[in-house]
């Protein structure tokens, strides 16, 4: 397969790899190392067996049913949180409107209290007041 990969085979870009030579092998020689990503690495490694292939396709699909239950908890959390944070925004905008109201009622309410002090104050007769 790596024989192939180097002839030129028009693959597809996620199927890139490196040659790297370096001087490890017996007496210094020059040994290439090939680093491949993981379709590449899959490949080699099953391309030889078909026992092997089914090992890689079994253990794959039982990682993936795995990661079916928290992957759905997860979206379900993300999903909660963000209600949650909207019920915030909402309680938020809420009390404000609340505190808006009360302010213009204690407002209208103290604009009352004087108007009906100013009214008491006048309406008292002029013995009371001396």
């Amino acid at each position: 397969m790596i024989a192939e990969l180097q002839g030129g085979e028009d693959l597809s870009s996620n199927l890139r790899f490196n040659v790297e030579t370096v001087k490890t092998g017996k007496k210094g020689r020059p040994e290439q190392i090939f680093h491949l990503n993981e379709e590449l690495t899959l490949c080699l490694t099953t391309g030889y067996s078909s026992r092997q292939r089914m090992i890689v396709i079994e253990r794959m699909k039982a990682l993936e049913k795995m990661l079916d239950g928290p992957y759905q908890q997860l979206q379900n959390l993300s999903v909660d949180m963000k209600v949650s944070q909207r019920l915030g925004q909402i309680g938020s905008e809420m009390m404000n409107k609340r505190k808006d109201e009360k302010r213009k009622l204690q407002k209208k309410e103290t604009s009352l209290l004087m108007s009906v002090q100013l009214s008491i104050d006048f309406d008292l007769p002029q013995h009371q007041l001396h």
